[in-house]
């Protein structure tokens, strides 16, 4: 394994399993790791990353309580 890859698995044991039970990595297809979970994940973690938007697809309401809940936290990191 190279060392990329053995510290993008180490990252994924310890920051991942500290909120939840860890997925199989080849439970889901690369693109919706890519293109859903790892963008919702590093919001949650505070890193902004200009091409993903949290409140796209919620209404107002929803973008209210998700907001108030702290899910995403209000202090954010620019990923790069």
């Amino acid at each position: 394994m190279d060392q990329g890859k053995k510290k993008a698995v180490a990252l994924y044991e310890s920051y991942c399993s500290s909120c939840h039970l860890l997925p199989a990595i080849e439970n889901l297809p690369k693109h919706i790791w890519e293109q859903g979970v790892l963008p919702d994940m590093g919001a949650r973690m505070g890193i902004r990353d200009s091409t993903y938007d949290p409140y796209e697809k919620v209404t107002r309401m929803e973008k209210f309580a998700i907001v108030e809940s702290g899910i995403y936290p209000r202090k954010t990191y620019d990923r790069y």
